[in-house]
């Protein structure tokens, strides 16, 4: 089994297709919709879904991390994947997903069609990124989906690395910030970083609804597209450089080095103690006493 959660905000309109097509999953999955201060009337529809849906509500907006933390620690399972309030799921998902998850993958994901307001396709995304579905883990394989911008409505990810991977604001050396943008990315990051396999699913089974509201869609509508693109631009450069301390195991360099330079300190400051010492008490070390003497 697996989690699902499903952050809103405001989209009563949406949410009950994102609900619906968790729940039509082939594989039984916890549905968990986690509502950080919505105004309209999502309280009362969730009560439609009785016990099959457990609502989480907060008071206070915090943000979209937030709102993935918080179903993040409460989900029952091993495997978690986020869906958008604007965004549904194939029927089959999430099985296809998890048959490809196994103790050496950090994550699964599918192409996604996306839509217009009336789910009407537009188009597809990641279905040319790699020959087949399957698992994948080549040096040069992993730069490239590292480099990929998929949002969580495609992925699944372990609990711990989606609790992990979550960051609020901005990361180490990043420059750009763009609201909403940035930890999605760093989700799949987080989970390459761990484990040298990903799952890929050729079939487009995740849904992304474009619409005035959707992140994408609101940075290309206000000409800040290249803002968003710089976020996702810092993230991707935050994780070259752990990856490469990954690989060259520079942390345990580091760590073996500073073993080294503490020995070191250790040893040289006991000369300036002895030295002050000797200032201190007028006393002369017996060797040095007696080349005093025989030279006289």
């Amino acid at each position: 089994m697996a989690t699902i959660v499903i952050p809103t905000f405001n989209r009563s309109e949406l949410l009950p297709q994102a609900i619906d097509s968790a729940l039509a999953q082939t594989v039984q999955c916890e549905v968990i919709v986690v509502d950080h201060g919505s105004s309209d009337q999502t309280p009362e529809l969730i009560r439609a879904w009785g016990q099959a849906v457990r609502y989480v509500r907060r008071d206070i907006d915090s943000g979209p991390q937030f709102s993935w933390l918080d179903g993040a620690l409460l989900a029952s399972h091993e495997f978690v994947k986020i869906l958008h309030d604007d965004d549904w799921l194939d029927p089959s998902f999430m099985d296809r997903c998890l048959s490809l998850m196994d103790s050496g993958t950090g994550f699964v994901f599918s192409a996604a069609n996306v839509t217009d307001m009336d789910g009407i396709r537009m188009n597809t995304l990641f279905d040319d990124a790699f020959p087949k579905s399957g698992v994948y883990g080549s040096r040069s394989e992993r730069l490239r989906v590292a480099n990929m911008m998929i949002s969580p409505t495609a992925l699944v990810l372990r609990k711990q690395e989606l609790i992990d991977g979550i960051y609020v604001d901005r990361l180490p050396f990043q420059e750009n910030t763009f609201h909403g943008a940035g930890a999605d990315h760093y989700l799949k990051m987080m989970a390459l970083l761990r484990y040298q396999n990903f799952g890929y699913v050729k079939e487009p089974l995740a849904y992304f609804r474009s619409h005035p509201g959707s992140i994408t869609a609101d940075a290309i509508a206000t000409g800040k597209k290249s803002g968003l693109t710089a976020t996702y631009s810092d993230v991707f450069g935050y994780f070259l450089l752990l990856d490469f301390a990954r690989r060259t195991r520079l942390g345990k360099h580091v760590s073996r080095a500073h073993a080294v330079r503490q020995k070191f300190r250790s040893v040289f400051a006991f000369f300036p103690r002895y030295r002050n010492q000797v200032r201190k008490v007028g006393l002369v070390p017996q060797r040095l006493r007696r080349r005093k003497n025989s030279s006289q």
